[in-house]
């Protein structure tokens, strides 16, 4: 949308980690050529596939599925980085959306969930 073009076009100098929930990734993808060249992204996607640590997955994150709370996800080689800013996006708004934000927040200062 307009308004999620207009958020991103005013961020400069930042590393920026968009982060697209389950196969919600076209999205993140398509707004990605609206930030500012100055910044650094990352384009990542949560899984429901269980990986062990080793080898080249650092760090794994397990968080509740905000559609089916009782389905594991899993996010991999993103809470061992540092993005000054983590945008979330999801399909739709529920009530366990905050799972996987509130987990990010203890990392990262400024994580922000788009809607679409």
């Amino acid at each position: 949308s307009k308004a999620h073009i207009k958020l991103v076009k005013n961020i400069r100098n930042k590393s920026i980690l968009l982060l697209g929930t389950g196969e919600f990734m076209h999205f993140p993808f398509a707004i990605s050529k609206y930030f500012d060249k100055s910044n650094t992204l990352k384009i990542q996607s949560t899984t429901r596939s269980p990986v062990a640590i080793g080898g080249v997955i650092k760090s794994k994150l397990t968080f509740r599925d905000n559609y089916y709370p009782d389905v594991n996800n899993y996010l991999y080689n993103v809470i061992d980085k540092s993005y000054d800013v983590v945008f979330v996006f999801y399909e739709s708004n529920t009530k366990f959306d905050g799972l996987l934000i509130d987990a990010l927040k203890t990392k990262f200062k400024q994580v922000i969930p788009i809607y679409i």
